[in-house]
Protein backbone atom coordinates (compact mmCIF):
# COMPACT_ATOMS: atom_id res chain seq x y z
CA UNK A 1 0.00 0.00 0.00
CA UNK A 2 1.59 3.63 -1.25
CA UNK A 3 0.48 6.35 1.73
CA UNK A 4 0.76 9.95 1.37
CA UNK A 5 0.50 11.77 4.83
CA UNK A 6 -0.56 14.94 3.17
CA UNK A 7 -2.80 13.13 0.88
CA UNK A 8 -4.48 10.87 3.37
CA UNK A 9 -5.13 13.81 5.98
CA UNK A 10 -8.45 14.47 6.71
CA UNK A 11 -8.10 18.55 6.20
CA UNK A 12 -7.26 17.18 2.36
CA UNK A 13 -10.17 14.40 2.02
CA UNK A 14 -12.38 17.29 3.37
CA UNK A 15 -11.09 19.82 1.37
CA UNK A 16 -11.68 18.01 -2.01
CA UNK A 17 -15.27 16.67 -0.56
CA UNK A 18 -16.32 20.14 0.27
CA UNK A 19 -15.22 21.57 -3.31
CA UNK A 20 -17.31 18.75 -5.12
CA UNK A 21 -20.44 19.03 -2.73
CA UNK A 22 -20.73 22.32 -3.62
CA UNK A 23 -19.72 22.13 -7.36
CA UNK A 24 -22.89 19.34 -7.67
CA UNK A 25 -25.31 21.37 -6.02
CA UNK A 26 -24.62 24.03 -8.74
CA UNK A 27 -25.33 24.64 -12.04
CA UNK A 28 -23.39 22.13 -14.82
CA UNK A 29 -20.96 25.18 -15.48
CA UNK A 30 -19.62 25.05 -11.92
CA UNK A 31 -18.96 21.33 -12.17
CA UNK A 32 -16.98 21.54 -15.18
CA UNK A 33 -14.54 24.14 -14.13
CA UNK A 34 -14.45 22.86 -10.17
CA UNK A 35 -13.71 18.84 -11.12
CA UNK A 36 -10.31 19.94 -13.39
CA UNK A 37 -8.76 22.52 -10.91
CA UNK A 38 -9.37 19.47 -8.66
CA UNK A 39 -7.52 17.14 -11.05
CA UNK A 40 -4.84 19.50 -12.60
CA UNK A 41 -3.64 20.34 -9.34
CA UNK A 42 -2.39 17.07 -8.93
CA UNK A 43 1.59 17.02 -9.47
CA UNK A 44 2.46 13.63 -9.79
CA UNK A 45 0.49 9.77 -10.53
CA UNK A 46 -0.36 9.07 -6.57
CA UNK A 47 -1.70 12.70 -6.42
CA UNK A 48 -3.72 12.06 -9.27
CA UNK A 49 -5.30 9.02 -8.39
CA UNK A 50 -5.71 9.83 -5.04
CA UNK A 51 -8.05 13.14 -6.27
CA UNK A 52 -9.47 11.43 -8.71
CA UNK A 53 -11.11 8.29 -6.50
CA UNK A 54 -11.86 10.80 -3.98
CA UNK A 55 -13.93 12.80 -6.56
CA UNK A 56 -15.51 9.94 -7.62
CA UNK A 57 -16.83 8.41 -4.33
CA UNK A 58 -18.36 11.94 -3.34
CA UNK A 59 -19.75 12.89 -7.00
CA UNK A 60 -21.78 9.68 -7.49
CA UNK A 61 -22.34 8.59 -3.68
CA UNK A 62 -20.08 5.14 -4.21
CA UNK A 63 -18.95 2.96 -1.76
CA UNK A 64 -15.78 1.78 -3.65
CA UNK A 65 -13.92 2.80 -7.14
CA UNK A 66 -10.63 2.54 -9.15
CA UNK A 67 -8.93 3.84 -11.21
CA UNK A 68 -6.88 1.47 -13.57
CA UNK A 69 -3.93 3.09 -15.98
CA UNK A 70 -2.51 0.78 -18.57
CA UNK A 71 1.25 0.77 -19.56
CA UNK A 72 1.86 1.38 -23.30
CA UNK A 73 1.99 -2.45 -23.79
CA UNK A 74 -1.35 -2.64 -21.90
CA UNK A 75 0.48 -5.18 -19.47
CA UNK A 76 0.20 -3.60 -17.10
CA UNK A 77 -2.07 -1.97 -15.20
CA UNK A 78 -1.35 1.30 -11.81
CA UNK A 79 -4.40 1.14 -10.24
CA UNK A 80 -5.59 2.99 -7.53
CA UNK A 81 -8.43 1.35 -5.31
CA UNK A 82 -10.59 3.80 -2.09
CA UNK A 83 -13.40 2.24 -0.11
CA UNK A 84 -14.64 3.80 3.07
CA UNK A 85 -11.38 6.12 3.50
CA UNK A 86 -8.64 3.65 2.90
CA UNK A 87 -7.04 4.15 -0.56
CA UNK A 88 -4.09 1.60 -1.72
CA UNK A 89 -2.09 1.74 -4.85
CA UNK A 90 -0.52 -1.19 -7.11
CA UNK A 91 0.75 -2.66 -10.35
CA UNK A 92 -0.67 -5.54 -11.42
CA UNK A 93 -0.71 -7.44 -14.33
CA UNK A 94 -3.40 -6.95 -17.19
CA UNK A 95 -6.72 -8.74 -16.03
CA UNK A 96 -8.81 -11.01 -18.10
CA UNK A 97 -12.66 -11.31 -18.16
CA UNK A 98 -13.17 -8.27 -15.44
CA UNK A 99 -15.64 -5.06 -15.68
CA UNK A 100 -12.38 -2.68 -16.46
CA UNK A 101 -10.86 -4.89 -18.96
CA UNK A 102 -14.28 -5.31 -20.81
CA UNK A 103 -14.13 -1.40 -20.87
CA UNK A 104 -10.43 -1.02 -22.06
CA UNK A 105 -11.23 -3.25 -24.58
CA UNK A 106 -14.59 -2.01 -26.04
CA UNK A 107 -13.43 1.61 -25.14
CA UNK A 108 -16.86 1.93 -24.42
CA UNK A 109 -18.94 2.92 -20.85
CA UNK A 110 -20.96 0.20 -19.12
CA UNK A 111 -23.35 0.70 -16.18
CA UNK A 112 -24.57 -2.44 -14.30
CA UNK A 113 -27.38 -2.70 -12.04
CA UNK A 114 -26.84 -6.05 -10.86
CA UNK A 115 -23.73 -7.43 -11.23
CA UNK A 116 -24.84 -11.36 -10.60
CA UNK A 117 -27.38 -11.04 -13.71
CA UNK A 118 -24.63 -10.31 -15.84
CA UNK A 119 -23.98 -13.02 -18.26
CA UNK A 120 -20.92 -11.49 -19.03
CA UNK A 121 -18.68 -11.44 -16.17
CA UNK A 122 -20.33 -14.38 -14.14
CA UNK A 123 -21.60 -12.28 -11.42
CA UNK A 124 -18.08 -11.01 -10.38
CA UNK A 125 -15.36 -8.78 -10.55
CA UNK A 126 -11.66 -9.78 -10.11
CA UNK A 127 -11.16 -5.76 -9.51
CA UNK A 128 -12.84 -5.77 -6.23
CA UNK A 129 -12.26 -9.41 -5.39
CA UNK A 130 -13.23 -8.39 -1.49
CA UNK A 131 -16.58 -6.94 -1.80
CA UNK A 132 -19.72 -8.03 -2.40
CA UNK A 133 -20.67 -6.00 -5.52
CA UNK A 134 -24.55 -5.24 -7.01
CA UNK A 135 -24.05 -2.58 -8.83
CA UNK A 136 -21.18 -0.83 -11.28
CA UNK A 137 -20.22 1.75 -13.71
CA UNK A 138 -16.96 1.75 -15.41
CA UNK A 139 -15.85 4.36 -18.04
CA UNK A 140 -12.82 4.61 -20.52
CA UNK A 141 -10.00 6.52 -20.22
CA UNK A 142 -9.12 8.03 -22.91
CA UNK A 143 -6.02 9.98 -24.14
CA UNK A 144 -4.75 11.50 -27.73
CA UNK A 145 -7.64 9.29 -29.15
CA UNK A 146 -6.55 6.10 -27.54
CA UNK A 147 -8.12 4.22 -24.81
CA UNK A 148 -5.49 4.63 -21.80
CA UNK A 149 -7.52 2.80 -18.60
CA UNK A 150 -10.62 3.37 -17.27
CA UNK A 151 -12.56 4.37 -13.90
CA UNK A 152 -15.00 2.02 -12.14
CA UNK A 153 -16.86 2.31 -9.27
CA UNK A 154 -19.20 0.24 -7.56
CA UNK A 155 -22.50 -0.17 -4.83
CA UNK A 156 -24.59 2.64 -4.39
CA UNK A 157 -24.35 3.87 -0.36
CA UNK A 158 -28.23 4.08 -1.01
CA UNK A 159 -28.46 0.82 -2.38
CA UNK A 160 -29.50 2.49 -5.90
CA UNK A 161 -28.19 1.84 -9.33
CA UNK A 162 -26.05 4.20 -11.32
CA UNK A 163 -27.66 6.16 -13.83
CA UNK A 164 -26.46 8.13 -16.86
CA UNK A 165 -26.41 11.57 -14.68
CA UNK A 166 -23.62 9.59 -12.88
CA UNK A 167 -22.20 8.34 -15.69
CA UNK A 168 -22.12 12.15 -17.39
CA UNK A 169 -20.28 13.18 -14.06
CA UNK A 170 -17.50 10.00 -14.81
CA UNK A 171 -17.24 10.80 -18.11
CA UNK A 172 -16.19 14.58 -17.02
CA UNK A 173 -13.88 13.12 -14.63
CA UNK A 174 -12.65 10.45 -17.40
CA UNK A 175 -12.04 13.28 -19.63
CA UNK A 176 -10.05 15.60 -17.63
CA UNK A 177 -7.71 12.14 -16.15
CA UNK A 178 -6.90 11.55 -19.91
CA UNK A 179 -5.67 14.77 -20.39
CA UNK A 180 -3.71 15.26 -17.08
CA UNK A 181 -2.42 11.81 -17.95
CA UNK A 182 -0.65 13.55 -20.99
CA UNK A 183 1.04 16.11 -18.75
CA UNK A 184 2.06 13.87 -16.24
CA UNK A 185 4.02 11.98 -18.57
CA UNK A 186 5.53 14.88 -20.18
CA UNK A 187 5.99 15.84 -16.41
CA UNK A 188 8.00 12.78 -15.93
CA UNK A 189 9.90 12.68 -19.23
CA UNK A 190 11.09 16.43 -18.16
CA UNK A 191 12.25 15.00 -14.45
CA UNK A 192 14.10 12.47 -16.05
CA UNK A 193 15.69 14.75 -18.37
CA UNK A 194 16.42 16.75 -15.31
CA UNK A 195 18.00 14.18 -13.77
CA UNK A 196 20.14 12.72 -16.46
CA UNK A 197 21.24 16.71 -16.61
CA UNK A 198 21.95 16.27 -12.74
CA UNK A 199 23.75 13.17 -13.35
CA UNK A 200 26.27 14.74 -16.38
CA UNK A 201 26.83 17.90 -13.94
CA UNK A 202 28.07 15.89 -11.10
CA UNK A 203 30.13 13.79 -13.36
CA UNK A 204 32.06 17.25 -15.21
CA UNK A 205 32.34 18.46 -10.95
CA UNK A 206 33.82 14.86 -10.15
CA UNK A 207 36.02 15.62 -13.53
CA UNK A 208 37.01 19.04 -12.51
CA UNK A 209 37.79 18.29 -8.99
CA UNK A 210 40.08 15.51 -9.76
CA UNK A 211 41.96 17.84 -12.31
CA UNK A 212 42.41 20.38 -9.89
CA UNK A 213 43.67 17.48 -7.43
CA UNK A 214 45.88 15.90 -10.47
CA UNK A 215 47.67 19.32 -10.64
CA UNK A 216 48.87 18.96 -7.05
CA UNK A 217 49.11 15.67 -7.35
CA UNK A 218 51.55 16.01 -9.92
CA UNK A 219 53.76 18.65 -8.28
CA UNK A 220 54.42 16.92 -5.60
CA UNK A 221 55.00 13.47 -7.96
CA UNK A 222 57.48 15.45 -9.04
CA UNK A 223 59.60 16.14 -5.99
CA UNK A 224 59.20 13.23 -3.95
CA UNK A 225 60.12 11.05 -7.14
CA UNK A 226 62.89 12.88 -7.02
CA UNK A 227 63.76 11.87 -3.14
CA UNK A 228 63.11 8.43 -4.05
CA UNK A 229 65.42 8.24 -7.29
CA UNK A 230 68.09 9.14 -4.75
CA UNK A 231 67.38 7.11 -2.28
CA UNK A 232 66.48 3.78 -4.10
CA UNK A 233 69.43 4.81 -6.29
CA UNK A 234 72.41 5.30 -3.55
CA UNK A 235 70.50 1.96 -1.90
CA UNK A 236 71.56 0.10 -5.04
CA UNK A 237 74.84 1.31 -5.34
CA UNK A 238 75.56 0.59 -2.17
CA UNK A 239 74.67 -2.79 -2.22
CA UNK A 240 76.86 -3.52 -5.65
CA UNK A 241 79.91 -2.33 -3.71
CA UNK A 242 79.11 -4.32 -0.99
CA UNK A 243 78.59 -7.03 -2.58
CA UNK A 244 82.25 -8.38 -1.89
CA UNK A 245 82.08 -8.46 1.65
CA UNK A 246 79.05 -10.28 2.23
CA UNK A 247 77.76 -7.95 5.18
CA UNK A 248 74.13 -9.56 6.18
CA UNK A 249 73.24 -6.40 8.66
CA UNK A 250 74.17 -3.89 6.20
CA UNK A 251 72.27 -6.34 3.27
CA UNK A 252 69.22 -6.15 5.50
CA UNK A 253 68.87 -2.62 6.39
CA UNK A 254 69.53 -1.61 2.50
CA UNK A 255 66.79 -4.60 1.94
CA UNK A 256 64.55 -2.60 3.47
CA UNK A 257 65.68 1.16 2.51
CA UNK A 258 64.98 -0.21 -1.24
CA UNK A 259 61.81 -1.81 -0.85
CA UNK A 260 60.68 1.49 1.33
CA UNK A 261 61.74 3.29 -1.60
CA UNK A 262 60.04 0.91 -4.11
CA UNK A 263 56.79 1.24 -2.25
CA UNK A 264 56.92 4.97 -2.00
CA UNK A 265 57.34 4.94 -5.94
CA UNK A 266 53.98 2.71 -5.62
CA UNK A 267 51.99 4.98 -4.03
CA UNK A 268 52.78 7.97 -6.36
CA UNK A 269 51.77 5.83 -9.42
CA UNK A 270 48.88 4.95 -7.26
CA UNK A 271 48.18 8.92 -5.77
CA UNK A 272 48.91 9.66 -9.76
CA UNK A 273 46.18 6.95 -10.85
CA UNK A 274 42.74 9.11 -10.51
CA UNK A 275 44.43 12.35 -12.19
CA UNK A 276 44.87 13.31 -15.94
CA UNK A 277 48.50 13.11 -15.23
CA UNK A 278 49.04 9.46 -15.99
CA UNK A 279 46.15 8.46 -18.37
CA UNK A 280 48.51 6.66 -20.57
CA UNK A 281 48.27 3.09 -21.70
CA UNK A 282 51.91 2.07 -20.73
CA UNK A 283 52.07 -1.73 -19.95
CA UNK A 284 48.13 -2.36 -20.61
CA UNK A 285 47.67 -6.22 -21.86
CA UNK A 286 44.85 -7.87 -23.08
CA UNK A 287 43.21 -9.49 -19.61
CA UNK A 288 40.97 -11.89 -18.26
CA UNK A 289 38.58 -9.99 -15.44
CA UNK A 290 37.33 -13.14 -14.37
CA UNK A 291 41.11 -14.50 -13.30
CA UNK A 292 41.86 -11.22 -11.85
CA UNK A 293 38.34 -11.56 -9.18
CA UNK A 294 39.25 -14.82 -8.68
CA UNK A 295 43.01 -13.48 -7.37
CA UNK A 296 41.43 -10.21 -5.81
CA UNK A 297 39.14 -12.53 -3.82
CA UNK A 298 42.03 -15.24 -3.01
CA UNK A 299 44.17 -11.90 -1.65
CA UNK A 300 41.27 -11.01 0.69
CA UNK A 301 40.36 -13.97 1.71
CA UNK A 302 42.55 -14.14 4.76
CA UNK A 303 40.66 -10.57 5.77
CA UNK A 304 37.49 -12.08 5.17
CA UNK A 305 38.21 -15.49 6.67
CA UNK A 306 39.42 -13.63 9.98
CA UNK A 307 36.64 -11.66 10.08
CA UNK A 308 34.47 -15.06 10.17
CA UNK A 309 36.63 -17.09 12.47
CA UNK A 310 38.16 -14.58 15.20
CA UNK A 311 34.84 -12.23 15.53
CA UNK A 312 32.10 -14.46 14.88
CA UNK A 313 30.74 -12.52 12.07
CA UNK A 314 29.43 -14.72 9.21
CA UNK A 315 30.59 -13.37 5.62
CA UNK A 316 29.29 -14.44 3.01
CA UNK A 317 31.27 -13.87 -0.51
CA UNK A 318 29.74 -15.40 -3.96
CA UNK A 319 31.16 -15.38 -7.50
CA UNK A 320 28.29 -15.06 -10.33
CA UNK A 321 31.41 -14.93 -13.07
CA UNK A 322 29.86 -15.43 -16.50
CA UNK A 323 32.04 -15.81 -19.74
CA UNK A 324 33.23 -12.28 -20.71
CA UNK A 325 36.00 -11.15 -23.70
CA UNK A 326 38.82 -9.77 -22.48
CA UNK A 327 39.65 -6.06 -21.41
CA UNK A 328 42.91 -3.97 -21.80
CA UNK A 329 44.36 -2.93 -18.66
CA UNK A 330 46.92 -2.80 -16.13
CA UNK A 331 46.72 -6.22 -14.56
CA UNK A 332 48.12 -4.69 -11.05
CA UNK A 333 45.88 -1.79 -11.28
CA UNK A 334 42.73 -3.45 -11.97
CA UNK A 335 43.43 -6.28 -9.44
CA UNK A 336 44.15 -3.40 -6.57
CA UNK A 337 40.23 -1.66 -7.39
CA UNK A 338 38.57 -5.16 -6.94
CA UNK A 339 40.44 -5.64 -3.83
CA UNK A 340 39.51 -2.32 -2.70
CA UNK A 341 36.23 -2.60 -3.04
CA UNK A 342 36.35 -5.69 -1.40
CA UNK A 343 37.79 -4.28 1.77
CA UNK A 344 35.25 -1.62 1.50
CA UNK A 345 32.47 -4.52 1.70
CA UNK A 346 33.80 -5.54 4.48
CA UNK A 347 34.32 -2.96 6.32
CA UNK A 348 30.69 -1.97 5.37
CA UNK A 349 29.39 -5.12 7.39
CA UNK A 350 30.06 -4.93 10.66
CA UNK A 351 27.79 -7.80 11.71
CA UNK A 352 28.29 -9.70 8.75
CA UNK A 353 26.29 -10.31 5.51
CA UNK A 354 26.97 -11.32 1.66
CA UNK A 355 29.42 -10.11 -0.97
CA UNK A 356 28.33 -10.72 -4.27
CA UNK A 357 30.76 -10.60 -7.40
CA UNK A 358 29.23 -10.42 -10.63
CA UNK A 359 30.48 -10.13 -14.74
CA UNK A 360 28.39 -10.18 -18.01
CA UNK A 361 29.40 -8.01 -20.91
CA UNK A 362 27.88 -6.78 -24.62
CA UNK A 363 29.18 -6.62 -27.75
CA UNK A 364 31.22 -3.88 -26.78
CA UNK A 365 31.53 -3.42 -22.66
CA UNK A 366 32.23 -5.52 -19.46
CA UNK A 367 30.47 -5.02 -16.29
CA UNK A 368 31.60 -5.76 -13.13
CA UNK A 369 29.04 -5.37 -10.10
CA UNK A 370 30.52 -5.79 -6.03
CA UNK A 371 27.11 -5.58 -3.74
CA UNK A 372 26.83 -5.61 -0.75
CA UNK A 373 24.23 -6.11 2.26
CA UNK A 374 26.04 -3.73 4.92
CA UNK A 375 25.24 -0.68 6.33
CA UNK A 376 24.58 1.26 2.99
CA UNK A 377 25.87 4.79 2.61
CA UNK A 378 24.36 8.49 3.78
CA UNK A 379 22.98 10.27 1.18
CA UNK A 380 25.43 13.32 1.77
CA UNK A 381 27.96 10.90 1.44
CA UNK A 382 27.41 8.94 -1.83
CA UNK A 383 27.63 12.45 -4.32
CA UNK A 384 31.47 12.70 -2.87
CA UNK A 385 31.82 8.95 -2.46
CA UNK A 386 35.38 9.19 -4.60
CA UNK A 387 36.42 12.51 -3.58
CA UNK A 388 39.73 12.17 -2.22
CA UNK A 389 40.17 12.20 1.87
CA UNK A 390 36.77 11.98 2.39
CA UNK A 391 35.92 8.91 4.68
CA UNK A 392 32.76 7.48 6.72
CA UNK A 393 35.39 5.07 8.78
CA UNK A 394 37.35 7.52 11.24
CA UNK A 395 40.71 9.00 11.15
CA UNK A 396 42.92 5.86 11.06
CA UNK A 397 41.29 5.66 7.03
CA UNK A 398 43.11 7.94 4.23
CA UNK A 399 39.51 8.41 2.45
CA UNK A 400 42.00 7.50 -1.03
CA UNK A 401 40.72 3.88 -1.26
CA UNK A 402 37.45 5.09 -3.92
CA UNK A 403 38.94 7.87 -5.34
CA UNK A 404 42.45 5.85 -6.54
CA UNK A 405 39.93 2.63 -7.85
CA UNK A 406 38.34 5.61 -9.49
CA UNK A 407 40.90 7.04 -11.24
CA UNK A 408 42.31 3.66 -12.34
CA UNK A 409 38.71 2.78 -13.71
CA UNK A 410 39.33 5.92 -15.68
CA UNK A 411 42.51 5.62 -16.92
CA UNK A 412 40.96 2.27 -18.77
CA UNK A 413 38.46 4.61 -20.49
CA UNK A 414 35.73 3.19 -18.19
CA UNK A 415 33.54 4.03 -15.91
CA UNK A 416 32.12 3.22 -12.26
CA UNK A 417 29.18 4.33 -10.22
CA UNK A 418 27.48 3.18 -6.74
CA UNK A 419 24.19 2.92 -6.10
CA UNK A 420 23.75 2.83 -2.05
CA UNK A 421 20.38 3.54 0.08
CA UNK A 422 21.74 3.62 3.61
CA UNK A 423 20.76 0.31 5.87
CA UNK A 424 20.09 -1.50 2.89
CA UNK A 425 23.83 -1.87 1.06
CA UNK A 426 25.35 -0.45 -1.37
CA UNK A 427 26.14 -1.81 -5.73
CA UNK A 428 29.08 -0.75 -7.20
CA UNK A 429 29.13 -0.97 -11.19
CA UNK A 430 32.36 -0.89 -13.42
CA UNK A 431 32.11 -0.54 -16.98
CA UNK A 432 35.35 -1.76 -19.23
CA UNK A 433 35.62 -1.60 -22.70
CA UNK A 434 36.57 -5.23 -24.94
CA UNK A 435 40.19 -4.75 -25.41
CA UNK A 436 40.92 -4.63 -28.63
CA UNK A 437 44.60 -5.51 -28.23
CA UNK A 438 45.78 -8.54 -30.96
CA UNK A 439 48.13 -10.98 -29.30
CA UNK A 440 51.74 -11.33 -30.84
CA UNK A 441 53.88 -14.31 -30.39
CA UNK A 442 56.61 -14.09 -27.42
CA UNK A 443 59.56 -12.75 -28.99
CA UNK A 444 62.99 -14.53 -28.51
CA UNK A 445 64.91 -12.92 -25.29
CA UNK A 446 67.43 -10.37 -26.61
CA UNK A 447 71.40 -11.16 -26.57
CA UNK A 448 73.03 -9.09 -23.68
CA UNK A 449 74.06 -5.76 -25.32
CA UNK A 450 78.18 -5.38 -25.37
CA UNK A 451 78.74 -2.32 -23.32
CA UNK A 452 80.36 0.78 -25.65
CA UNK A 453 82.30 3.33 -23.43
CA UNK A 454 80.90 7.08 -24.20
CA UNK A 455 81.22 10.52 -22.94
CA UNK A 456 78.11 11.77 -21.16
CA UNK A 457 76.55 15.04 -20.81
CA UNK A 458 73.90 14.56 -17.47
CA UNK A 459 72.46 17.73 -17.22
CA UNK A 460 69.96 17.91 -13.67
CA UNK A 461 69.26 20.68 -11.29
CA UNK A 462 68.76 18.18 -8.86
CA UNK A 463 72.29 17.65 -6.83
CA UNK A 464 71.12 13.49 -5.57
CA UNK A 465 69.77 12.97 -8.90
CA UNK A 466 72.63 14.65 -10.81
CA UNK A 467 75.33 12.96 -8.74
CA UNK A 468 74.49 9.80 -8.83
CA UNK A 469 74.09 9.18 -12.33
CA UNK A 470 77.87 10.10 -12.13
CA UNK A 471 79.11 8.20 -9.71
CA UNK A 472 76.98 5.01 -11.49
CA UNK A 473 78.02 5.68 -15.36
CA UNK A 474 81.47 6.15 -14.43
CA UNK A 475 81.69 2.99 -12.60
CA UNK A 476 80.31 1.59 -15.81
CA UNK A 477 83.20 2.96 -17.41
CA UNK A 478 81.94 6.11 -19.46
CA UNK A 479 83.35 9.31 -19.38
CA UNK A 480 80.95 11.26 -17.73
CA UNK A 481 80.41 15.72 -17.44
CA UNK A 482 77.57 17.15 -15.50
CA UNK A 483 75.89 20.65 -15.64
CA UNK A 484 73.56 21.65 -12.92
CA UNK A 485 71.43 23.83 -15.25
CA UNK A 486 70.43 24.12 -18.79
CA UNK A 487 71.60 27.17 -20.00
CA UNK A 488 75.41 25.68 -18.44
CA UNK A 489 74.56 22.46 -20.27
CA UNK A 490 74.16 24.01 -23.28
CA UNK A 491 77.20 25.81 -23.74
CA UNK A 492 79.46 22.94 -22.56
CA UNK A 493 77.59 21.26 -25.50
CA UNK A 494 78.49 23.80 -27.92
CA UNK A 495 82.39 23.28 -26.50
CA UNK A 496 82.81 19.97 -25.98
CA UNK A 497 82.09 16.50 -28.26
CA UNK A 498 79.44 14.12 -26.45
CA UNK A 499 77.55 10.56 -27.34
CA UNK A 500 74.87 11.13 -24.87
CA UNK A 501 73.21 14.10 -23.37
CA UNK A 502 71.10 13.30 -20.27
CA UNK A 503 68.85 15.91 -19.01
CA UNK A 504 65.76 16.54 -16.86
CA UNK A 505 62.54 18.03 -17.67
CA UNK A 506 61.72 20.11 -15.19
CA UNK A 507 64.25 23.09 -14.68
CA UNK A 508 64.31 26.19 -13.72
CA UNK A 509 65.00 29.07 -17.04
CA UNK A 510 65.70 25.94 -19.73
CA UNK A 511 63.78 22.97 -19.70
CA UNK A 512 64.78 19.68 -20.66
CA UNK A 513 62.95 20.00 -24.09
CA UNK A 514 64.91 23.32 -24.90
CA UNK A 515 67.91 21.52 -24.05
CA UNK A 516 66.86 18.70 -26.45
CA UNK A 517 66.20 21.09 -29.36
CA UNK A 518 69.21 22.62 -28.78
CA UNK A 519 71.57 19.52 -28.77
CA UNK A 520 69.52 18.53 -32.28
CA UNK A 521 69.69 21.22 -34.08
CA UNK A 522 73.63 21.57 -33.30
CA UNK A 523 74.75 17.94 -33.58
CA UNK A 524 71.41 16.04 -35.01
CA UNK A 525 73.59 12.45 -34.36
CA UNK A 526 74.13 12.77 -30.35
CA UNK A 527 71.86 10.57 -28.93
CA UNK A 528 69.47 12.43 -26.17
CA UNK A 529 67.43 10.86 -22.99
CA UNK A 530 64.97 12.38 -21.28
CA UNK A 531 64.69 12.10 -17.37
CA UNK A 532 60.96 13.00 -15.79
CA UNK A 533 59.59 12.71 -12.14
CA UNK A 534 56.18 14.10 -13.29
CA UNK A 535 54.58 10.75 -14.22
CA UNK A 536 53.39 12.70 -17.35
CA UNK A 537 51.44 10.31 -19.94
CA UNK A 538 54.16 10.31 -23.04
CA UNK A 539 53.35 13.29 -25.55
CA UNK A 540 54.36 11.48 -28.38
CA UNK A 541 53.96 14.49 -30.49
CA UNK A 542 56.99 16.01 -28.56
CA UNK A 543 58.93 13.64 -28.06
CA UNK A 544 59.11 13.55 -31.78
CA UNK A 545 59.12 17.19 -32.42
CA UNK A 546 62.52 17.07 -30.18
CA UNK A 547 63.79 13.91 -31.37
CA UNK A 548 64.34 12.48 -28.06
CA UNK A 549 66.05 9.05 -27.80
CA UNK A 550 64.99 7.43 -24.81
CA UNK A 551 62.55 8.50 -22.10
CA UNK A 552 63.77 7.94 -18.10
CA UNK A 553 60.93 7.74 -15.15
CA UNK A 554 62.06 8.83 -11.76
CA UNK A 555 62.86 6.83 -9.66
CA UNK A 556 64.86 4.52 -11.55
CA UNK A 557 66.69 0.75 -11.10
CA UNK A 558 69.85 1.47 -11.58
CA UNK A 559 70.50 -2.03 -13.53
CA UNK A 560 67.42 -1.12 -15.90
CA UNK A 561 68.65 2.41 -16.82
CA UNK A 562 72.46 0.91 -17.19
CA UNK A 563 71.08 -1.86 -19.65
CA UNK A 564 68.61 0.85 -21.53
CA UNK A 565 71.78 3.01 -22.01
CA UNK A 566 74.13 0.24 -23.39
CA UNK A 567 70.89 -0.45 -25.60
CA UNK A 568 70.76 3.09 -26.80
CA UNK A 569 74.53 2.92 -27.55
CA UNK A 570 74.62 -0.01 -29.60
CA UNK A 571 72.00 0.82 -31.39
Amino acid sequence: MVTSPELDSPRHILSIRSRISFAVGSPVAVVLMEIPSLINSALNAYELLSNVMTCCNTLVDSTASVLFICDEKKENLATSFYAGGEESLEVKAYPTGSVAAWVIANNEAILIDDLKLDARFSGKDDDFPVETIRSVACIPVRSKGQTVGAIEVINKKNGGTFSQKDSGFLSIIANQVGMELNNIRLLAELDQSLRDLKKAQNRIIQIEKVRALGEMAGGVAHDFNNLLAGVLGRAQLLRQKLDRNEDPAVQKSLDVIEKSALDGAAMVRRLLDFTKFRRDAEGFTSLNINELIKDAVEFTKTRWKTETEVFGKKLDLQMELNEVPPIAGEEAAIREVIVNLIFNAIEAMPSGGRICISTQSNEREVFIKIRDTGIGMPEEFKNKAFDPFLTTKGPTNSGLGLSVSYGIVKRHDGNIEIESTEGKGTTVSITLPISSIKEHNAVPEAQKVQRQKARILIIDDDETVRDLLNEVLTDAGHEVITASHGRDGTQLFKNQPFDLVITDLAMPEISGWDVARSVKEEKPATLVALITGWGLETDDQKMKECDIDLLIKKPFQLKEIINQIDELLQN
